[in-house]
């Protein structure tokens, strides 16, 4: 069995998406817009508040107007038409390439989508599950607690997305109510620890995660997007950080997803020989049991394709066995799921 632990489906960004409203939601997208300076864009980056017209466009595309420039990003592969992955598109790709189950991830530029993906799940069953999401800032309130324990007992979604905040930091103790309740709920995070400017911001990230994971050994952690990190392999800075996280993934509780190919096309060519660096490193340090492939569908069509994604495990990590790749490509997140 095939388990893709990291896919999407997501209505029309530009669609409220339960923000309050869709200006909140393109407020927000256009925040994100204006840090993301590795990615492909034209003119100039707007400021998070400015007023330039910010609007979702097509093809792929966020748009928006400054001074008497036309400007955009390209977020999307141009195939995602209207801005909008609905199930029934990431279920063709599955179908397509021989994926059985897909796990919906979340992510606050897509919406606030626990009950949309609730729903995607009550659709197909026997080939979606899905996890929740929550406000990060006010994780520590009633409630966003109170979300949580609704989007696991009443919706059925099967564990919690978390982007990882950088103050206060995930070790502080605000957050600790949080981990009891996830405890309580027997279901695992999925940990987005972001992508900070420098080496010393993410190991920082990094050091206060294992803390936590130590402190409550009975959690259970997915990190998620292996390479996104990266800003230049080249940099003194960055060079021992995949070295560095294989302290945090050594824990018993914790496990690496690997296959986020979307890190590595600024640097090299498909089959992206630092990801399979990266990928044999964490092999060699915590054993193909600890490993789950996520591809990140439909962002992956920036870089590759979905088969490519699928054969960079089975073709192109030769130091796995047979075995050891079924591990990866599906029994591990079986298994840690509950599939």
């Amino acid at each position: 069995m095939i388990v893709d632990i990291h896919a999407h489906a997501f209505p029309p960004l530009s669609e409220s998406s339960g923000y309050d409203s869709p200006e909140a939601h393109l407020k927000y997208i256009q925040r994100l817009t204006s840090a993301s300076t590795h990615m492909r864009f034209e003119g100039e980056l707007p400021e998070p508040e400015e007023d330039v017209q910010f609007r979702v466009g097509k093809y792929g595309k966020v748009e928006w107007t400054k001074g008497d420039r036309e400007c955009f990003l390209r977020y999307m592969p141009p195939t995602i038409v209207d801005m909008a992955w609905p199930p029934e598109h990431m279920l063709a790709h599955m179908d397509w390439v021989g994926v059985d189950k897909a796990v919906l991830y979340q992510g606050h530029i897509y919406g606030r989508l626990n009950e949309y993906l609730a729903g995607c799940v009550k659709k197909c069953p026997d080939r979606f599950v899905a996890v929740a999401q929550i406000d990060e800032s006010r994780a520590s309130e009633e409630s966003q607690l109170n979300e949580l324990r609704r989007s696991i007992r009443i919706l059925g979604l099967k564990g919690l997305y978390f982007e990882v905040p950088r103050r206060p930091g995930i070790d502080d103790e605000r957050f600790s109510q949080l981990w009891d309740e996830m405890l309580n709920l027997k279901v695992p995070l999925v940990l987005e620890l972001g992508r900070p400017s420098t080496a010393e911001q993410y190991l920082e990230v990094v050091s206060r995660t294992t803390k936590v994971m130590k402190k409550f050994p009975d959690l259970k952690a997915i990190i998620a997007v292996m390479g996104s990190n990266i800003r230049d392999p080249n940099d003194p800075e960055y060079v021992d950080i995949p070295r560095k996280i294989l302290n945090l993934i050594k824990l018993p509780n914790v496990w690496y997803e690997i296959g986020y190919l979307l890190a590595f096309d600024r640097f090299d060519e498909y089959p992206y020989p630092l990801a399979e660096k990266m990928t044999r490193e964490a092999y060699e340090t915590v054993g193909a049991h600890k490993l789950v492939w996520g591809a990140d569908m439909p962002m992956l069509m920036r870089t590759c394709t979905y088969r490519q994604a699928i054969d960079f495990v089975r073709r192109h990590c030769n130091f796995l066995s047979e075995a050891e790749k079924d591990l990866v490509l599906g029994e591990n997140a079986a298994k840690l799921l509950g599939l």
